[in-house]
């Protein structure tokens, strides 16, 4: 069971590391987020607090990660891209990622996705995506070649060496410095 609950944080975390990439922009400022200085209430539920629309996972999952990789792949807009305004509704199980044609599908989609975005971007975030795109590639990589042992402490530990290099981390600043400038109001 612990090796499960592990298998599935590694898969949201994979999730979570993979949309990160194409949503460097949609961040909120300071302002925009509320501010409750009580404690949060500790809770147990089984209720999907984000919405009533069940997760795609199994096949459905594979079909919607590609549906949602289509979706960016036909987009010539790198805010919408960047924003992922246009595929918002998109929700997967993370355990979807602990399926090994999943994780293919979502490293090949995320290179291609990259490789759309240099593309089609400005010629100065040319440098930053390529940077982010090499990253992540290397992150999924690792999570492959984890996926049997998900309790190994070794992967986390290369994954943090890659993203929290200053190459990285400068990249994905500009990234979001240029969507910030550039995206308001799409």
């Amino acid at each position: 069971m612990r090796l499960l609950a592990s298998t599935r944080r590694r898969g949201a975390a994979l999730v979570a590391v993979a949309l990160v990439t194409v949503t460097a922009g949609s961040c909120s400022t300071t302002e925009e987020i509320g501010f409750d200085p009580s404690p949060p209430v500790a809770t147990t539920t089984t209720i999907d607090e984000l919405g009533s629309a069940e997760l795609a996972a199994g096949a459905d999952g594979l079909e919607a990660l590609q549906s949602l990789i289509d979706k960016l792949l036909a987009s010539n807009d790198t805010c919408a891209i960047l924003t992922q305004r246009d595929v918002a509704e998109n929700r997967l199980d993370p355990t979807l990622f602990t399926n090994t044609a999943a994780r293919k599908a979502l490293t090949a989609g995320l290179v291609s996705v990259f490789d759309h975005l240099i593309q089609i971007s400005p010629p100065q975030l040319t440098p930053a995506l390529q940077s982010q795109k090499d990253v992540f590639q290397k992150v999924l990589d690792i999570v492959d070649r984890y996926a049997a042992a998900p309790n190994e402490t070794k992967a986390t530990e290369e994954i943090n060496v890659l993203v929290d290099s200053q190459s990285f981390v400068t990249a994905s600043a500009q990234v979001s410095q240029w969507v910030g400038a550039n995206c308001q109001g799409t």
